[in-house]
């Protein structure tokens, strides 16, 4: 009898952790898809805003807008799939490389917050050869390099592998430890840990220069005029701007790779950080639905051409509502205006 209520006890406890784990998977679907549909709206107005606003068509822009492309795609290739639309998927060829999408996009969203941490060292640091020798065409290849590098890194080892690993097993291996995981764990690290030095030197080098910038000495030891220190300040201030955006990014996507990093090399550890991993995988990618309104709040020219739109749009409404108004009082007029006409 003790063994049976024993038994009944062990069962109880499988039951109420499967129903807490069924309620837990629910709740993460629910926010994944509030992520991916944020996400998707977000970064869609940022960039219908940079593409049709002819003011903004400078270089930094230029990264900026192909930074929220990665975004769209990341919410409609991997987060939406993922956690809206992994019934539908099955245990198709998409579900197979599910993993190394996410990765791809992780490495191409870090490599483009390295891209812009470079754009703006080089407009403080040398801010008329930056000027002069940067150009929009150059950025865009360096950009379709980033974009081709990041889903090849990522992809092709898992298309060459596909059929080797049991194709029906894919919904319970999207977080397990096989040899490709190995590899995109190591990806991971290499295109995230080694940006993330550059991005940290870029910036350190930045507010060395902003506190130096503020000393006569410097100025006559590059003869800085005023038109180039006027020059300088404005830069100065859209890295300073850029600099606490890469900052948030930072400590949003760090502490989910280390964590990510942990679990995946000891899978005892893995199982007790389940839930942490979760927790920090929705918070790294609550980060593409953010970024928009974070460089939207913080970059001056961006946040004018948003305001400029939306009165744009406000006035053209308000504009058509006094034209019938106007008609419908002018053939009043009209109206009442014809009597006196026949009686003079």
């Amino acid at each position: 009898s003790d063994i049976g209520e024993a038994t009944n006890i062990a069962e109880l406890d499988m039951n109420s952790n499967t129903t807490n784990l069924t309620r837990s998977s629910g709740q993460t679907n629910v926010i994944g898809i509030c992520l991916g549909i944020t996400t998707i709206i977000t970064n869609s107005f940022m960039f219908l805003i940079i593409i049709t606003n002819k003011k903004l068509k400078s270089v930094i822009f230029t990264i900026l807008s192909s930074m929220f492309l990665v975004g769209i795609s990341s919410a409609s290739l991997y987060i939406l799939p993922r956690w809206a639309f992994s019934a539908f998927i099955g245990d198709s060829f998409y579900c197979y490389i599910l993993p190394a999408l996410g990765t791809a996009f992780v490495i191409n969203l870090n490599l483009h917050q390295c891209l812009v941490s470079l754009d703006r060292y080089f407009a403080v640091t040398r801010p008329f050869q930056y000027k002069l020798q940067v150009r929009t065409r150059y950025v865009v290849s360096i950009l379709a390099m980033i974009w081709i590098v990041s889903t090849a890194s990522a992809l092709l080892p898992a298309a060459f592998q596909f059929g080797q690993d049991p194709i029906n097993q894919c919904q319970s291996q999207l977080n397990g430890t096989d040899l490709r995981q190995d590899y995109l764990a190591s990806l991971t690290s290499t295109f995230i840990i080694c940006p993330i030095i550059i991005i940290i030197f870029c910036y350190s080098r930045i507010f060395y220069i902003i506190k130096s910038r503020s000393s006569i000495a410097f100025h006559q030891k590059n003869n800085i005029t005023k038109y180039k220190s006027c020059m300088i300040a404005k830069n100065v201030k859209a890295a300073q701007q850029m600099a606490v955006i890469t900052m948030i990014y930072i400590l949003a996507f760090l502490p989910f790779v280390i964590v990510y990093l942990l679990a995946h090399s000891n899978p005892q550890l893995g199982v007790s950080l389940a839930f942490t991993l979760q927790l920090l995988f929705i918070i790294a990618f609550a980060v593409p639905a953010i970024n928009p309104l974070l460089y939207a709040y913080y970059v001056t020219s961006l946040r004018e051409a948003i305001l400029k739109t939306l009165q744009k749009s406000n006035s053209s409404r308000i504009h058509v509502k006094p034209d019938k108004n106007l008609t419908h009082s002018s053939s009043k007029i009209l109206t009442d205006n014809k009597p006196n006409a026949s009686s003079s």
